[in-house]
């Protein structure tokens, strides 16, 4: 995270990452952006 800010303008730089040991998938295998979201949110 230390080396982002010299790779990237100041506005892009995230606030956070969240690290997870994997996406949230539907029964097609697309990711489920809402519960994403909502564990953001936490």
């Amino acid at each position: 995270m230390a080396a982002v800010p010299r790779e990237i303008a100041a506005f892009k730089v995230p606030k956070r990452i969240h690290c997870l040991p994997a996406l949230p998938r539907d029964t097609q295998g697309k990711v489920l952006k809402r519960q994403l979201r909502e564990l953001a949110v936490e």
